[in-house]
């Protein structure tokens, strides 16, 4: 996020595919929602995205 807008993130292919796999709409007891699923977001980062 350090070189990007929170806008340019949230339009971000990443963003899209966590979105799209439902990891945004569990309830969670707190902190980041992201890091309680970093294996699944991961997962998306090898898989979906290309490697720059």
């Amino acid at each position: 996020m350090a070189q990007t807008s929170l806008r340019q993130a949230l339009k971000s292919p990443l963003f899209y595919h966590v979105q799209d796999q439902g990891l945004l709409i569990d309830d969670h007891a707190g902190g980041c929602t992201l890091f309680a699923n970093r294996d699944k977001v991961e997962s998306i980062l090898n898989r979906e995205l290309p490697s720059t």
